[in-house]
């Protein structure tokens, strides 16, 4: 609410918003979106009671849609799209054609997050072509809108402004802009061993966590790992969280260290894990595991676990194990 009041204050043209809970308690909801953009559904049961679960979830996340708002998703299920759109059109809104290719990143957050960058394309693309007036006046340094066409060949003015000023292009602007979110997904490989954070707490998250270590794994053998795993997610389903850990250890060597978390102040989450259990858990999977009793004891085992040039150490399951880190760092960063 306090960040609604600052934008209305300054008089914002912009403001890209985030919906964390899709209820009436969200102070997202009272707002009128011109663009919706949903990047995905995770997986619900191939059940009747998932199949109406998975309804009635999509209908809930399209009520915040109204009349003329254009809609764009990046899921790549057609039952979910399917579903989307239908309530979509049922609001009065626009559907927009999802996302089809990823958008080009350097190796390996294409994989990771080249749909969702190319659905912020979309979003870009979206606003300039439909929700702003036709008389705005657009930047020529625009990456979305394309210059008119000419007939014949340019002139030499023409070539010589294109060549003193020339048009950045979108895979220009992502080879040129931070592609690494602070949290996920972020690689320190100016550390000796390289460290991964990732603020990764629910099952999808954590799916996408174990696909990037395999490629990076892929595009340079690692000499040892270690994930440092600690979890406030009360409502995470322990079962396919150890069955996601045992297929990836299936293919890549590693252990894995359970560690307690810390409530810290304005973070949300619930209790921490139980780390003696959890790792107990683990090891029934026939995966090499321990707990420590703090973060400090699971780093320190960690470090001298892998190679200090070429090992890699996870630190991952919440925003509150990554905070950690930077404490024990000594860095004051929330």
């Amino acid at each position: 609410m306090m960040a609604l009041l600052y934008f209305s204050q300054q008089k914002v043209e912009v403001a890209l918003l985030e919906a964390t809970n899709i209820s009436g308690i969200d102070p997202v909801m009272i707002c009128k979106p011109k663009i919706t953009a949903i990047t995905r559904i995770t997986d619900f049961e191939q059940t009747e009671k998932g199949t109406a679960l998975l309804e009635s979830t999509i209908k809930k996340i399209i009520s915040v849609v109204e009349k003329n708002t254009h809609v764009v998703s990046a899921d790549q299920s057609k039952i979910n799209l399917l579903l989307m759109q239908k309530y979509a059109e049922q609001q009065g809104a626009t559907w927009a054609m999802p996302i089809r290719k990823l958008a080009q990143l350097p190796y390996p957050y294409e994989q990771l997050h080249g749909r969702s960058a190319a659905l912020a394309e979309r979003i870009a693309y979206l606003y300039v072509n439909n929700v702003l007036p036709e008389d705005t006046v657009i930047v020529s340094n625009s990456l979305l809108v394309k210059p008119k066409g000419q007939r014949g060949r340019p002139t030499l003015e023409a070539k010589r402004k294109s060549e003193l000023n020339p048009r950045r292009t979108i895979e220009q602007f992502w080879k040129d802009t931070m592609n690494a979110l602070s949290g996920r997904f972020q690689l320190l490989d100016k550390e000796k061993p390289t460290i991964l954070l990732d603020t990764a707490n629910n099952l999808d998250a954590f799916q996408n966590l174990l696909l990037g270590i395999r490629l990076l794994h892929y595009h340079r053998p690692l000499k040892g790992l270690t994930l440092i795993l600690g979890n406030d997610n009360e409502s995470l389903n322990i079962a396919e969280f150890l069955k996601q850990l045992r297929y990836f250890f299936k293919k890549t060597s590693g252990s894995v260290i359970i560690c307690p978390t810390t409530q810290i102040p304005g973070h949300t989450g619930a209790a921490s894990w139980d780390p003696e259990k959890v790792s107990n858990d683990i090891k029934s999977m026939k995966i090499k595991a321990k707990s420590a009793r703090s973060f400090k004891e699971a780093f320190e085992a960690a470090q001298k676990s892998v190679d200090e040039r070429y090992g890699l150490v996870v630190i991952a399951g919440s925003s509150t194990i990554v905070t950690e880190y930077w404490r024990y760092k000594g860095i004051k960063k929330l």
